[in-house]
């Protein structure tokens, strides 16, 4: 378990000593954003809808398995229904 962090430095951050440990580092007091040319974030767009189908798909095979195929078919009909509520931009 990490500590707590110390009280905040008198001195700026870029200020301090090249040498601390990860323990002041992680403190939120320490941490300084850099302003300027930011790169845009990545699109975890596919990686999401990926584990969406990992997941869907051993939640329907525990179903299959534990109820039967027509409690899967149940399921995946709610589902359906569920998502169709969901208003389009």
């Amino acid at each position: 378990m990490r500590r707590p962090c110390p009280a905040p430095w008198p001195w700026h951050a870029a200020q301090l000593p090249k040498f601390l440990p990860d323990f002041y580092l992680g403190c939120g007091i320490l941490v300084v954003m850099r302003r300027g040319n930011m790169s845009s974030a990545p699109d975890f767009t596919n990686a999401a809808l990926i584990m969406g189908l990992v997941n869907l798909v051993w939640v329907f095979t525990a179903l299959w398995a534990l109820f039967g195929f027509w409690a899967v078919l149940g399921a995946a009909f709610i589902l359906d229904k569920l998502i169709s509520r969901i208003p389009r931009d």
